[in-house]
């Protein structure tokens, strides 16, 4: 046998290509951040049929895209965000509110109305210091509590409209803080699972297309809430309209946790694993 020096340039470059390459980090084919991932991604890993476009041709793109949209995870995701985007929606109404039901004068209705957006501002910069360090079922924990709270403070809100007996003057300290309580409940449950699902089943390539489907699914539930709140606003039913508010925290609350549920159920299996490791052997070998 040949020293390891005297081997040609040639036969070096040959023993790289046939040494077992690891895939890299960025590989379309690499290991995914979990087995729910594979369900999301197996047309991309099916290399079984050689007719297969490649992950660059817009075909496999639109392929991947839909077999994302089937999937059981982004039809509950996409459920929340439907049902969560209402609640969100509901800052645009809050100075009328505040207006019409406690009789406070337009200035002070729309300093208590910016306790929302502020409230969400606080909540999100300390879930982006410890949201990551959750685990996943810890999220799940989390995040269905916090959409139960917002459910909470709405219809505790409604309570008072309907108990009290007073001015209702005499409660907007009460309401400003139930107020920013649910601005700060609603604001981690709305916006960090769908980012962070939409990276890791996204990636670069998708991540828009498929935030623009989510964003679609909330933009029309939006449209059907405005148009309801105009009816009840011209009557002054601001109790019913806190209701509704409630039920879709409920709903947004019931496909969270259903998602976080999927994602706990096909996370780490190990036959998920070994039919993942499996295709990828099968990508290799046609490779080679």
């Amino acid at each position: 046998p040949k020293h390891p020096s005297a081997l040609t340039e040639r036969e070096g470059r040959r023993i790289v290509e046939l040494k077992p390459q690891r895939p890299h980090r960025g590989d379309s084919f690499g290991i995914a951040h979990g087995a729910g991932f594979l369900e999301e991604c197996g047309p991309l890993l099916d290399t079984s049929s050689p007719s297969s476009p490649s992950p660059s041709s817009g075909s496999m793109s639109l392929t991947h895209i839909w077999a994302i949209a089937r999937t059981p995870r982004f039809t509950s995701m996409a459920v929340a965000i439907a049902a969560l985007h209402i609640v969100m929606e509901f800052d645009k109404y809050i100075p009328l509110y505040l207006h019409r039901s406690l009789d406070l004068s337009p200035g002070l209705a729309a300093q208590g109305a910016a306790l929302y957006p502020f409230s969400q501002l606080v909540a999100l910069g300390i879930a982006g210091i410890g949201y990551d360090r959750l685990s996943p079922r810890g999220r799940l924990y989390t995040i269905t509590g916090l959409c139960l709270a917002v459910a909470w403070f709405y219809g505790l809100q409604l309570l008072l409209l309907l108990a009290s007996s007073s001015p209702m003057v005499a409660h907007q300290n009460i309401y400003f803080t139930l107020i920013f309580l649910a601005g700060f409940s609603v604001a981690v449950p709305y916006y960090l699972p769908p980012s962070i699902y939409l990276a890791e089943v996204g990636g670069k390539g998708k991540c828009g297309t498929l935030s623009g489907v989510l964003d679609a699914s909330g933009g029309l539930t939006s449209m059907g809430f405005h148009y309801g709140v105009g009816h009840l606003v011209s009557g002054g039913r601001w109790g019913i309209l806190l209701g509704v508010l409630s039920v879709c925290s409920l709903l947004g609350c019931v496909a969270m946790a259903m998602f976080h549920s999927l994602s706990l159920g096909g996370r780490g299996g190990r036959g998920s694993q070994q039919q993942l490791q499996s295709q990828q052997q099968q990508q290799q070998q046609q490779h080679n």
